[in-house]
């Protein structure tokens, strides 16, 4: 699985990731997603636009507003709250916030 991930974020699979993401019920099938979404930006996140940035920034604020507090396992809310860290920490998301 790893290796899939592995080849899944140098491909430009974090596209499929999010909208899988967002599209799936099964908690796994949502970890596993995030897993490639953190791989992504932990590796190639200077690689992306300035619109892919903007693009993975609306989808997980979106995402944060109205799934986040429902019933979704432990594990799939410590995976997003650390990406949602990662993502802060990018230059990009100083203002990450401001224009929610």
């Amino acid at each position: 699985a790893q290796a899939i991930v592995d080849e899944a974020s140098i491909r430009g699979g974090w596209q499929f990731a999010i909208s899988r993401f967002l599209s799936t019920t099964r908690p796994e099938v949502k970890f596993w997603c995030l897993q490639l979404i953190e791989k992504t930006i932990l590796n190639n996140w200077s690689e992306l636009s300035d619109s892919d940035h903007e693009h993975v920034k609306n989808h997980f604020l979106s995402w944060l507003g109205s799934q986040l507090l429902s019933t979704q396992p432990t594990f799939v809310v410590n995976k997003f709250c650390l990406i949602l860290v990662l993502l802060c920490k990018q230059v990009q998301f100083i203002y990450l916030f401001l224009f929610v």
